[in-house]
């Protein structure tokens, strides 16, 4: 029973972690490209399509544009990138897409 309280503390240290991230996102004190650039370990697991809208004028559309032109490798689908975490992409994929992220600010 011990563990499964730990379990549940921790995941909701992490939701509340993430939701203080994107409100620092959202309000310009953190950037998405520095989050991409050097990952916390609870940002690992978070969607990179739902960091990339945590900034506030940010849309799916827009989104999905950044993530197609970070040009992820081929094997990579942009719709597979959509559903992957930040923790699966590799260094140069978080580096290309922190790259669109700066250009489309």
């Amino acid at each position: 029973m011990e563990q499964h309280i730990k379990a549940l503390k921790r995941a909701n240290e992490t939701r509340f972690a993430r939701a203080k991230l994107k409100r620092q996102i959202n309000a310009g004190s953190s950037s998405v490209a520095h989050v991409l650039r050097a990952p916390a370990e609870y940002v690992q697991k978070m969607g990179v399509e739902e960091l990339l809208r945590a900034q506030g004028w940010w849309g799916p559309q827009r989104a999905m544009r950044a993530m197609r032109a970070s040009t992820v490798p081929k094997g990579r689908s942009v719709e597979g990138l959509c559903d992957a975490t930040i923790g699966a992409l590799t260094q140069a994929e978080r580096e290309r897409l922190a790259d669109q992220v700066e250009v489309r600010r």
